[in-house]
């Protein structure tokens, strides 16, 4: 059975202070893709209307965190979560509209795209479980290169494209595109770990002292 001190260890695991000006390069990092994402194939106003939705609402929540709970730990969390949560959501819609390009729009095309980082999710966090039961977060390592994967490998996907896509066929060049986008959705999926511990960090203070959460 895993206990408090088990998951306060995995909370405050490599934990980093909330950074106000890093929450705001989020901000335009996920409406910047949103709306790159929104041009892609055929322009329905229906995407438009959806991701700009879930934009604004993000972007409440994250001005929230900023002018009522900067200095608050679950901040860096929740920032965290949504944010890493969010961007493989709409990589992975990218992936999809991408593929549609080939196979046109398709309501099963989509939940399969939506399945496998649905299943990704998952496996993280029953890993994420079974590390905590091991208490193999007693001890901090450094993370930093792994922050750089999701990046590396965007790089690595642009390079390969530029080098191998002329010898593709149209139809093979925008699949391998759409593998790119959905493995990158997966890896930034990783990410979404730090609701976990904004929730256990909400309840564990709760536990605590009973104080509300602001």
């Amino acid at each position: 059975m895993v206990n408090y001190e088990k998951i306060e260890r995995f909370i405050n695991y490599n934990y980093i202070p909330f950074s106000v000006s890093q929450c705001i390069k989020r901000l335009v990092g996920i409406w910047g893709l949103s709306m790159a994402v929104c041009l892609i194939g055929e322009r329905h106003p229906l995407w438009f209307i959806i991701l700009g939705t879930f934009d604004v609402l993000i972007s409440i929540t994250f001005f929230r965190l900023i002018c009522k709970m900067k200095t608050s730990k679950s901040a860096r969390f929740l920032c965290d979560g949504v944010f890493y949560l969010y961007i493989a959501l709409v990589l992975d819609f990218a992936a999809y509209r991408v593929m549609a390009l080939n196979f046109g729009e398709s309501w099963i095309l989509f939940l399969v795209f939506l399945l496998l980082l649905l299943v990704c999710i998952t496996i993280v966090v029953f890993i994420v479980f079974l590390n905590i039961k091991s208490d193999k977060y007693k001890t901090e390592k450094s993370t930093k290169k792994f922050y750089l994967l999701p990046f590396l490998g965007g790089t690595c996907g642009i390079l390969f494209a530029r080098l191998f896509l002329k010898s593709l066929s149209q139809g093979a060049a925008i699949t391998l595109l759409a593998v790119i986008l959905l493995t990158l959705s997966l890896m930034m999926s990783i990410g979404s770990v730090n609701l976990l511990k904004f929730v256990w960090s909400v309840n564990n203070r709760r536990q605590r002292d009973g104080s509300p959460v602001s």
